[in-house]
Parts: structure tokens; sequence; C-alpha cells
């Protein structure tokens, strides 16, 4: 008995429904105290950028318009990575490579306990912390 037909028709039901799942599902939304911040760090940038930058005139750019664009996303932006991306936009107008934004690293920095190295096409456990979960692992 052939059974392709009625394993094709599942796994089709099974992606649409997992699809409409992931649509439906909701928006993770911005806390004010990160907009508060993507503001004050596009704040920030623009007032550096105006005051060093070495052409006045931003090479013909409305720098204003685009920082008070940017600011205008930001307050509606769905994430705080999101609001990141306009200010690093905001400066991408300038087609400057010595004008760039980078963004506050993570808080947060998990440590497996070892560090690596690849030696020409292997990879070799170079280092391990004593007392880490690597260590008791062996």
């Amino acid at each position: 008995m052939n059974c392709a037909p009625a394993r094709f028709i599942i796994t089709s039901t099974c992606f649409l429904v997992l699809s409409l799942a992931a649509f439906a599902a909701p928006q993770q939304t911005m806390s004010s105290f990160d907009r508060g911040r993507a503001e004050d760090m596009l704040t920030s940038v623009a007032n550096d950028v105006k005051k060093h930058y070495y052409d006045p005139k931003f090479h013909g750019v409305d720098f204003e318009g685009r920082v008070a664009e940017a600011k205008q996303q930001i307050a509606k932006s769905p994430s705080f990575n999101m609001a990141i991306s306009h200010i690093a936009a905001a400066l991408d107008v300038l087609n400057d490579s010595h004008t760039f934004f980078l963004p506050p690293q993570h808080a947060y920095h998990h440590s497996y306990g070892l560090q690596y190295q690849i030696i020409g096409n292997r990879c070799f456990v170079t280092q391990v912390r004593p007392g880490s979960d690597a260590d008791s692992k062996g």
C-alpha cells in the first residue's frame, strides 16, 4: 500500500498550522525604558556628529531631518534591536566609512568554561577553567 499521498497531506497540514501559529503569535513589545535608552543614544550620536563631523553641510544630506525620522521610527519600533538599527541607518545616510554606530554590548555573557582554537582543519580545546562544567565533564 502506498502511503506517500497521506504522508504529504499530513506534512502539508502540519506545516500550514505551524506557519499560521507563527504569524498569529503576539509580537514582543519594547519597554518604555528601552525606548528611552534608544532615543538617548540617538540624541547623543546626533549631537556628536553635529559637533565633530568634518563637513558642516553633511555632504548635502538633511541630517537633522534624518535624525527626526529615526526618532519617529524608534517610537514605532517593536524591539530594541530594531530601534538600534534605526540609529545605525541614520548614520549610514552620510555614506562615510568613518562614521558608524557601534551598539552597546549585551550585559550577559555565557561561558562554558573552556576556550578552543582552530588549528588547520581541526578544533582543539586549548584551556579549561578549573571547577567549570567543562572541567567536570573531563
